[in-house]
């Protein structure tokens, strides 16, 4: 007889949804301080969202960013997280903030390696990961291009401009 593993890749929302349940099978709405579950400021959110069978791209970021502090309790029952979430790239919504000087782009996820290698040859680029995550460019003709041509093909472009 013969033996043989079987790998399962599993996708970054389910390995989410599967620490989302595990914390919220353990929390006790942080009624006692036993470092269980989720704390008192997530426990809702945690609950609301550990009770779904799928979430949004939107969910699935805020619960990404959410769980991240919950790692070790994670890491101690098995659970690991992705490293980064990067979502498909039809679900990659992006808000352009724009006046005569700067573009300010946020993502609604990582946007895709691609994109951001591409964004990085523009020379005096910015990124802001304490302003919501904001990329920053000078305005001008080479962003412009690089979004209209990835809005073109992979993602959704909101675009406002700021007087």
């Amino acid at each position: 007889m013969t033996s043989s593993n079987l790998t399962v890749k599993i996708s970054d929302e389910t390995k989410i949804l599967m620490a989302l349940k595990y914390l919220a099978s353990v929390c006790d709405h942080a009624e006692s301080l036993d470092g269980k579950g989720f704390n008192g400021v997530d426990a809702a959110f945690g609950h609301d969202l550990a009770s779904k069978d799928s979430l949004t791209p939107k969910q699935l970021a805020a619960a990404f960013k959410m769980l991240k502090k919950y790692s070790r309790q994670l890491g101690g029952e098995g659970i690991t997280l992705p490293k980064e979430l990067t979502l498909p790239k039809e679900l990659l919504a992006v808000n352009v903030h724009y006046n005569n000087t700067w573009v300010v782009i946020r993502f609604s996820a990582i946007p895709p390696k691609e994109l951001r290698d591409e964004m990085k040859q523009i020379a005096d680029w910015q990124y802001h990961a304490n302003k919501q995550n904001a990329w920053v460019f000078p305005a001008g003709e080479e962003i412009e291009t690089l979004l209209t041509n990835w809005a073109c093909q992979e993602i959704e472009v909101v675009c406002e401009r700021v007087a």
